[in-house]
């Protein structure tokens, strides 16, 4: 008899640990009714010794799976001093479980953040654990929907997992990970302390309770969202002012992780300016998204200097002198990572990462030959970029470089200087799609530029599903007319073979409700192409088509 899953090992706040694992549901409850665990034999002793914990047996069904069993194990905190458990699955069956050891303050700690559609396997962890510099201390699982994953990614009984602090219970995650109310007073793992921030009132007072070296807040408010589930009250950064303003002014923090996202992204550093304001500053801070999971953001806005447009893992690493934080895209992808560093003791407004340097001397650097220079250009803040003076030359040039960095510094550029969008367009042709994305997404954030020919030709021409999805979610939030009648001028170019129809059937689908069940569309021009797309069209995608034929007739009638 051998667990379908597991062991993992749930950490708790107060100390204390839960082994977990997951048997097929054909698998006896007899059979289950003899697994237990022991410790190793002391001095003394002729063998292994059963070790008292408490039990818990559940019948679970997980999303997208079969029906299983949960069978748990929750060992006090005076149990966890032992370095080992051995787990009794039957005779001659035994599983060795590494008790796990957090890092003191003299030790480097190192976390991931793991959730969201896209799950790592064993080689995406691998390759976080290098990027750290050694074993990965703790993963951390964000949101709900780790529940239909967690298990299938090989690195789960190696590495120990915990669930942030959560106020409703939730029958299935109580039975995988524990009852909710778990390290309400915030994560911490030696130098870093990571506070749990469920109300901006009340972040100065929860971040004064820790004094470790480092203080990485965790928002878990959801006041500020840019995935494309987000209500347009949560759109502006400014809800964040007064976390921002605690992180900033009280306690010189560079990052504060947003918890409640999907789409990947890293802003400028951020001061407050009033209660509902805030503005980009060397020396501010910066918030990232905790998950990315591939999908674009709804827009961007200026405060966002940069989108993850491919799955990632954030990880973070902490000593007593340095932070990292970590960008691990997940494979395939072979794109780099991104990486963010700081130094303890050292004025932030100096530190490449949190936005210093001046941008002039640094760009006549970059082009005096210093390539260095671009790399510290890449994180300046937006109004720092304002008016360097880049021409089509230098986007040539940028363009003919392949560097991680020039490709970054160039994404800056699309939001710094709008007035250069013509003469990109012109130099990139077919290519450079990422920025394609970045132009589109960052003129979507103001309404009076959606109107603008460069704007809708841009939009008519894309063949990028994600930016139609949030093209789409916008005019759906904003009641935009004028979008739904660019994303009509893109469907008759595809009805007359100008460009090729949208392959992804849900997209189609989106894109036939939005158009042909719309009630602020004239039906004239939508009818002939819902005649050309009755049988083009996906299965799924043709009830809206259908609908507006029926509704509206197959030709216009005689007035």
């Amino acid at each position: 008899m051998r667990p379908i899953s597991g062991p993992w090992v749930i950490l708790h706040g107060d100390g204390s640990l839960r082994i977990v694992l997951e048997f097929s549901s054909a698998t006896s409850v007899n059979r289950l009714q003899h697994v237990h665990l022991r410790r190793p034999a002391a001095e003394g002793e002729d063998g292994p010794q059963l070790l008292h914990a408490i039990r818990q047996h559940n019948q679970v069904q997980r999303p997208l799976a079969k029906r299983s069993q949960i069978l748990s194990f929750h060992l006090s905190r005076e149990q966890t001093y032992l370095r080992e458990l051995i787990l009794w699955l039957g005779a001659g069956r035994e599983l060795s479980i590494a008790v796990p050891r957090l890092p003191h303050a003299e030790e480097a700690a190192r976390v991931v953040f793991v959730g969201g559609r896209r799950w790592p396997t064993g080689r995406d962890m691998e390759a976080v654990a290098t990027q750290l510099g050694g074993s990965i201390h703790a993963a951390v699982l964000v949101g709900t929907e780790w529940t239909a994953s967690l298990g299938s990614g090989g690195w789960e009984s190696a590495i120990p997992l915990l669930v942030p602090h959560r106020e409703a219970a939730d029958a299935l995650i109580d039975v995988l990970v524990g009852p909710p109310g778990d390290w309400r007073s915030g994560l911490s793992f030696g130098p870093l302390a990571m506070p749990l921030i469920r109300s901006a009132s009340e972040a100065a007072l929860v971040m004064a309770a820790h004094l470790e070296p480092w203080l990485l807040p965790l928002d878990l408010s959801g006041t500020f969202r840019l995935d494309r589930e987000a209500q347009p009250r949560q759109h502006s950064l400014g809800h964040m002012a007064m976390l921002i303003d605690a992180a900033h002014r009280r306690h010189r923090l560079p990052a504060v992780i947003s918890m409640e996202q999907r789409s990947g992204f890293i802003s400028d550093p951020l001061i407050a300016a009033d209660a509902r304001t805030v503005v980009a500053q060397a020396g501010g801070v910066r918030v990232l998204s905790a998950l990315s999971d591939g999908s674009a953001p709804l827009f961007l806005h200026d405060h966002i200097a940069m989108a993850l447009y491919a799955p990632h893992l954030l990880a973070v690493r902490a000593d007593r002198d340095h932070l990292r934080l970590h960008y691990q895209p997940l494979r395939p992808s072979e794109q780099p990572g991104l990486t963010m560093q700081w130094r303890l003791n050292e004025d932030l407004d100096r530190q490449p990462h949190a936005g210093g340097g001046n941008a002039e001397a640094l760009w006549t650097a970059w082009q005096q030959g210093d390539n260095q220079a671009l790399e510290v250009l890449s994180w300046l803040p937006l109004p720092e970029l304002l008016g360097i003076g880049a021409d089509a030359a230098a986007l040539r040039r940028l363009m003919g470089l392949r560097s991680q960095s020039a490709r970054l510094f160039l994404r800056r550029l699309s939001a710094a200087d709008t007035s250069l969008v013509n003469e990109w367009v012109a130099i990139m042709g077919n290519e450079a799609e990422y920025l394609r994305r970045d132009i589109i997404l960052r003129q979507l954030a103001h309404p009076e530029r959606r109107r603008l020919p460069l704007f809708r030709s841009m939009l008519i021409s894309s063949e990028d599903g994600e930016v139609i999805r949030s093209v789409l979610r916008v005019a759906e939030l904003e009641r935009d007319i004028g979008l739904l009648q660019t994303l009509t001028q893109r469907l008759r170019e595809q009805v007359h073979g100008q460009l090729p129809l949208d392959q992804d059937p849900t997209l189609q689908h989106a894109l036939s409700h939005a158009l042909f069940d719309s009630p602020f569309l004239s039906p004239t021009p939508l009818r002939p192409l819902a005649r050309a797309l009755e049988q083009r069209l996906h299965p799924l995608a043709r009830p809206p088509v259908d609908r507006f034929l029926a509704r509206h007739g197959r030709e216009r009638g005689l007035d």
